[in-house]
């Protein structure tokens, strides 16, 4: 298995601790009693080619740049994957400027929607302006080759789309896995996630929130306003299906998230045989 995928992060778009908020697990960041958890991205090392390749480019970049690339071996990063236009998924591309890497027509693979939103808004234009990127588009269910061994398909799903539409990925080296770390509800898309699981080695899914209820105790939000599928309903959906549970990995948590603050909800969770995806993890395809 020449492929490894890597986990860069595993927290919603604001990273935990998420700011302004003093909940017990934000709290605990704060007082140094915990580690602060970057926003979910994945890092895909090709370990035939040596490339390595980046699904999201969020607000921690930096930071998830230098835990995936080896500066002092003279590694560089070959190209980003961004799922939507959300702002924990594509505002790390500011990093890639004459202000800061001022990288050289740097891969960038997008829809064709979030294609033109990135070339007709700053300051994203000026990224491809000055050719610090190259925006390469794919196509929905179209296959794509990300490097020699590494194959991309991406797969639309519904999201609140503001500026763009969503797309979660499925990766394929010898075995595959599926990413999908935004989704408004699994309702629709049941066929295609249960041949997922079955066909993947793992599937990476969204896990905003463990509960409907626990954002409006938090944070006084309404959950209508920003729609998940929660660790709940998951579990549910793929016990009354009889889909192998060990094939689930769950990210993108919210800081109000029961299983980041409360153990026995973890352990629960685990004991069904569900994975809570963590910093530094990794996948072998």
């Amino acid at each position: 298995m020449a492929v490894k995928i890597k986990f860069l992060g595993i927290a919603q778009d604001a990273g935990i601790p998420q700011i302004g908020c003093n909940c017990k697990v934000c709290s605990k960041i704060y007082r140094g009693e915990r580690k602060e958890e970057y926003p979910v991205a994945l890092g895909i090392i090709n370990e035939k080619t040596g490339k390595k390749f980046m699904i999201e480019a969020t607000p921690a970049f930096s930071k998830q740049y230098k835990k995936l690339i080896d500066i002092e071996k003279g590694e560089k990063l070959e190209g980003i994957i961004l799922t939507h236009a959300h702002i924990g998924h594509y505002t790390g591309l500011m990093m890639l400027g004459r202000e800061v890497l001022n990288t050289k027509r740097l891969k960038v693979f997008v829809s064709s929607k979030m294609g033109e939103f990135l070339k007709n808004n700053a300051p994203w234009n000026q990224l491809v302006k000055l050719d610090n990127i190259e925006i390469i588009e794919f196509k929905n269910r179209v296959p794509f080759v990300l490097d020699d061994g590494i194959e991309v398909t991406p797969i639309e799903v519904v999201h609140r789309n503001e500026y763009a539409d969503t797309y979660g990925f499925l990766v394929k080296g010898e075995e595959k896995i599926f990413f999908v770390p935004d989704i408004d509800r699994w309702n629709g898309f049941e066929e295609d996630l249960n041949k997922l699981i079955n066909e993947c080695k793992k599937v990476i899914v969204d896990a905003t929130f463990y509960t409907k209820e626990e954002i409006g105790k938090v944070r006084g939000r309404d959950l209508n306003e920003i729609p998940h599928p929660t660790i709940e309903e998951t579990i549910k959906y793929v016990e009354d299906n009889k889909l192998p549970s060990e094939k689930i990995v769950f990210t993108h948590f919210n800081h109000t998230n029961m299983v980041l603050s409360n153990e026995e909800i973890r352990k629960s969770v685990e004991e069904k045989g569900f994975a809570i995806s963590q910093e530094d993890m990794e996948i072998l395809i």
